[in-house]
C-alpha cells in the first residue's frame, strides 16, 4: 500500500452505510493501511454557509490536528 492517510474524512452518512468506523476499517485499501483516524462531517454542514459551518471546521480542525505531545521534527 503506497498511501499512508494520517487521517480519513467523510460525512457521517457514509461511514454510517458500511457499518461504522469498523466496517469502514474492513474496506479494501484501507484494511492494510494502519495507523488512520476517522474524522466524519456531518453530510449537510458544508452544504452551504448557514450556522452549521463554524462548528463542521471546528470539529474539522479538532480531528485533523497535530494529537497533544506530538512535537514535529527538532527532537522534540
Amino acid at each position: 500500500v503506497v498511501a499512508a492517510p494520517d487521517f480519513v474524512l467523510l460525512p457521517a452518512g457514509s461511514v454510517a452505510t458500511v457499518g461504522g468506523a469498523e466496517g469502514l476499517a474492513k474496506q479494501p485499501g484501507l484494511s492494510q493501511v494502519k495507523g488512520w483516524r476517522l474524522v466524519t462531517v456531518e453530510d449537510v454542514d458544508f452544504m452551504g454557509l448557514g450556522p452549521g459551518l463554524g462548528r463542521a471546521v471546528g470539529r474539522l480542525q479538532d480531528g485533523v490536528g497535530p494529537r497533544p505531545g506530538a512535537g514535529k521534527g527538532g527532537g522534540e
